[in-house]
């Protein structure tokens, strides 16, 4: 018996779920058996049930799926391109890096306390959101060697938007590049 391709079997239910999040017309899936063997995955038997869906198709799911239509390309005025987009939890490496090249003081002035360190489970909570309840950007500038977040900004809100929490964080080597134009954006 060959080992079962955990990956393969992640990838076809991110697939599945991508399908749930596509199509709001499908009000029903069964998939019953489903036969994995090594890296092949075999469905016999798969029920649909289809309903004609009106309004909103993302107000029906437990967690919203990724913003894709609030990513905006900006231009800085030193020509490179920035990408402002909701961060993923694929940034997770990304905002490590970007962590390290953030000063104490500023880490203090962000989060009110000062930190050492940030663990695995704290960039997850950073990285892996709920886009109905919080949101966080990200700027990231990419060239053909590397990709790097400039900066980040996070609004979090309680159950009852009564009370949030609003916060910026720049990279503390950009902070002072203002005279060569590059902290500034073209509009």
């Amino acid at each position: 018996m060959r080992p079962l391709d955990i990956a393969g079997l992640s990838q076809l239910l991110v697939q599945v779920s991508n399908l749930i999040v596509d199509c709001p017309e499908i009000q029903r899936l069964d998939i019953h058996p489903l036969l994995a063997s090594g890296n092949e995955f075999t469905a016999l038997d798969v029920t649909l049930g289809l309903a004609p869906f009106s309004g909103d198709s993302e107000s029906r799911l437990a967690i919203r799926p990724y913003p894709h239509q609030l990513e905006e390309w900006v231009v800085m005025k030193n020509g490179d391109r920035c990408l402002f987009r909701p961060i993923l939890p694929e940034d997770e490496p990304q905002l490590l890096a970007f962590i390290a090249r953030v000063t104490k003081e500023d880490l203090y002035y962000r989060y009110f306390s000062e930190i050492n360190e940030f663990t695995h489970d704290d960039l997850a909570n950073m990285t892996q959101i709920d886009y109905d309840r919080e949101m966080a950007f990200v700027a990231v500038r990419t060239s053909a060697e590397k990709s790097e977040i400039l900066g980040v900004t996070r609004a979090i809100s309680d159950p009852d938007n009564i009370d949030a929490e609003f916060a910026v964080l720049v990279r503390s080597d950009l902070k002072r590049v203002r005279p060569r134009g590059e902290g500034c954006w073209k509009s």
